[in-house]
């Protein structure tokens, strides 16, 4: 019996020694743990770099996509994270931001909307213009949204603090568009003129369309580039020193060249036309249609307007827009006629109220 007892002992005792002596795999817990799929990183849009098979460009519509679901989450946290990271996006984002507004759900596009007015308020140029472009066709079209998209565009008068944010959009406006501002008349005389004035990179371009004969006249490093028609029915090109020179040498051309500048007294502004609201050279026609309320107050179409005499009856009228105030009359501009000085009564002239 001892001896049975023993060799149990003997073997269990072996039994835990070679347990012992034998060496499992180390096993790694974290690695087995669930990996968690890492937010996508911002992207630069400017950058060409590929991550595995998939092209940036693609990567970047990936993240715009998603980044436009965020916008309508309900967590607010993820709202602004979306925001921003479209916003940082740039010009890239614009598109697919102009479509939400279009598309989207009215709390999505009201979002998308102050994207675009937070991009067109921005000093960054090309952001800025981007964004103008599509609050320009978002303003015109049919939208719930169009109205504040044109709002957006113009900024209210009657507030002092947004006239500097005026001009400086008005400013960017004029650059981008790079039209050309419009004058349309009559000489003295009956002949039809239009002008049109560009400054491109600092460079004023005038063209000058008389009796359906065109002059240009650009300003160069040599002086003043003149092109205009010849008496053989081509064109003719001629680089002036200055304006002396050119009233020298071609007496024509300098009196067309006048007129443009303003210099000369023989253009009448025919009434309902004119200048409009293209007051400023700088600024061209870009004003829209949606804008002449922003400008109907400030700005008026010009006019040449002579005070009538006080003590002609009927030239004094109360009423709630004008008071005691005289009554304006229209003039034409005559430049064989002497003009009135001051103080002396205005010659006799059909009367016309504004």
């Amino acid at each position: 019996m001892n001896r049975l007892t023993t060799l149990v002992f003997t073997l269990s005792a072996g039994f835990v020694l070679s347990v012992g002596f034998v060496q499992f795999p180390s096993v790694n817990l974290s690695a087995q743990q669930p990996t968690l799929r890492p937010l996508v990183p911002f992207a630069d849009a400017d950058s060409s770099a590929t991550e595995g098979t998939v092209p940036a460009e693609q990567r970047t519509r990936q993240q715009i996509e998603h980044w436009i679901e965020q916008l309508g989450s309900k967590d607010e946290s993820m709202q602004n994270a979306a925001s921003e990271h479209l916003n940082r996006l740039g010009t890239d984002a614009h598109e697919a931001l102009e479509n939400v507004v279009r598309n989207g759900s009215p709390e999505v596009a009201e979002r998308a909307l102050m994207l675009l007015k937070r991009a067109y308020d921005s000093d960054e140029r090309s952001r800025s213009f981007s964004a103008a472009d599509a609050l320009h066709r978002l303003a015109q079209s049919d939208l719930p949204l169009s109205k504040r998209a044109a709002e957006i565009l113009s900024a209210p008068t009657d507030d002092p603090n947004d006239v500097e944010a005026l001009r400086r959009r008005l400013q960017l406006r004029a650059q981008r568009n790079r039209q050309p501002m419009f004058r349309g008349g009559q000489v003295a005389g009956g002949q039809s003129i239009s002008i049109s004035v560009r400054s491109v990179n600092g460079v004023r371009e005038i063209t000058v369309i008389e009796n359906g004969r065109t002059f240009e006249f650009k300003d160069v490093s040599g002086g003043i580039e003149v092109q205009r028609p010849d008496e053989q029915g081509g064109i003719k090109r001629e680089v002036y020193s200055d304006a002396d020179e050119m009233k020298e040498k071609d007496a024509e051309a300098f009196s067309v060249y006048e007129r443009a500048n303003g210099n000369g007294s023989g253009i009448r502004m025919q009434i309902g036309g004119g200048f409009g609201d293209n007051l400023f050279p700088e600024l061209g026609p870009m004003l829209d249609p949606f804008d002449s309320d922003l400008f109907g107050r400030r700005f008026r179409r010009p006019r040449v307007m002579v005070p009538a005499e006080p003590n002609r009856p009927g030239d004094v009228e109360e009423n709630e827009n004008n008071g005691d105030q005289p009554r304006l009359r229209l003039l034409p501009i005559d430049p064989r006629a002497p003009q009135p000085r001051p103080g002396q009564p205005a010659p006799p002239a059909d009367r016309i109220e504004v």
